[in-house]
Parts: C-alpha cells; sequence; structure tokens
C-alpha cells in the first residue's frame, strides 16, 4: 500500500524545475556536490523514519511519526533532485558514481531507483521534444541533454545485464524519441562550453543497437 501510495506522488514531479542547471554545476567543486546531495539523502531518510532517543546508548526508529520534518512526498522529491544534480554536472568521475550509488541506497526505501530515472528520463523526453522546445529554457534543455547522456552513461552495464531489461528499454526509450536540436540550443552549447552537443538518442543507439524497423518503414525508421 505504501508503495502503491508513492507511485502516485512521484507524477506530480515530473513538471518540476531544475535546481541547479549544468551552468552552475560544472563550477561547483564535488566536495559542495557531495554534500548538497548528503544533505538531501538525510531528509529523505527522515521522511521514512525518525529517530526516537531512549537514551544516551540506545536509539529506536518509528516508521512513518506525525512529526517528521519531511513528509515522503517531499522525501521522493529530494531523492529525484540529487539525482538530476549528479546527472547535470558536466564531468563525470568515479566520485560521481559512489554519490549515485549512495542515492540509489536510499531509494530503495522509496521503491527503488528505477522510478525516479524514469520519471527524470520523461521529463527530459517532454522538454527536448518540439513542443517542450517552444518553451523551455536554452539553459534547461542544455541541462537534460547532460542528465540523459550521463543517465545512460551510469546505468549501462545494468541495461546490458541480463536482469537490466527495464533499464534497457529506458534507453531504448532516449534511442527512439530521435532527438533533435535547434540551432539556437546547438549555439547555446558552444558559447557556454566550447563544446559540440552530444546527441543522446544516438548515445542511446550505441549502448543498445540501432532500432528493428519493418522493411515498409525504412522511409521514416
Amino acid at each position: 500500500m505504501k508503495l502503491f501510495a508513492l507511485l502516485l506522488v512521484l507524477p506530480s514531479f515530473s513538471m518540476a524545475g531544475l535546481k541547479f542547471p549544468s551552468d552552475r554545476l560544472k563550477v561547483m567543486d564535488i566536495e559542495t556536490l557531495q554534500r548538497i546531495v548528503a544533505t538531501n539523502l538525510n531528509g529523505a531518510q527522515r521522511a521514512i523514519t525518525k529517530r526516537v532517543d531512549i537514551d544516551d546508548d540506545d536509539e529506536v526508529y518509528a516508521d512513518e511519526s506525525p512529526v517528521n520534518e519531511y513528509s515522503r512526498e517531499e522525501g521522493a522529491k529530494l531523492v529525484r533532485e540529487s539525482l538530476e544534480l549528479i546527472f547535470a554536472r558536466p564531468e563525470q568521475t568515479h566520485a560521481t558514481s559512489v554519490i549515485y550509488n549512495n542515492v540509489e541506497g536510499v531509494a530503495l526505501d522509496y521503491g527503488g531507483i528505477f522510478q525516479f530515472l524514469e520519471a527524470i528520463t520523461n521529463q527530459a523526453l517532454a522538454t527536448l521534444d518540439e513542443s517542450g522546445k517552444s518553451t523551455a529554457l536554452l539553459r534547461d534543455q542544455n541541462t537534460y541533454v547532460y542528465i540523459l547522456n550521463n543517465m545512460m552513461g551510469e546505468i549501462k552495464p545494468l541495461a546490458l545485464s541480463k536482469d537490466g531489461a527495464k533499464f534497457k528499454a529506458l534507453i531504448e526509450k532516449i534511442r527512439d524519441e530521435d532527438i533533435d536540436f535547434s540551432d539556437s540550443l546547438k549555439s547555446y552549447r558552444v558559447l557556454n562550453s566550447m563544446s559540440n552537443i552530444t546527441n543522446p538518442s544516438k548515445v542511446a543507439a550505441e549502448i543498445v543497437g540501432k532500432k528493428d524497423c519493418a522493411w515498409w518503414e525504412f522511409l521514416w525508421c
């Protein structure tokens, strides 16, 4: 029942704005990023359990205390925000993978990491489609490109394993979206990072292979 309730909560974050765009994160050191994520995860954990002190030596945990600082919904939002922070950082290192593993551990209390990755992917694709590009800020579009590419890099080993079918399907969804960028976004990336933009759909195809098409679909597939 708790998991079902949480699944109803997660879609409410699908249109949440990005708190930290890549332009800001590229100048943030890894220690600062780690502290921000650790604070988020601490809050997410408090949303699940509340520590009750018995004496100086013993502690017990009461599930879902009515006086918790964060609601489960707010805790889920903190988990998602942490993932966005990690993936939006242009430079990915071993340290960011370690931080991701920490988020993954806390996400288990909310039903697992996949639902968060799926929600982030859906928001990214919605931001980068034709309707999204007409209203979303260039900095947010640019950030979601980083998020998709870095997320796929993190989950690639699992997606290609025998137990990673749903993660593979997530990458296939990015591939099949066939993302196209505006000239404005391409120029924005060059001006802000002196690099060309990397298309997540092409990255996805390199990971899981090109889409299988029927012979009659060759004109548009």
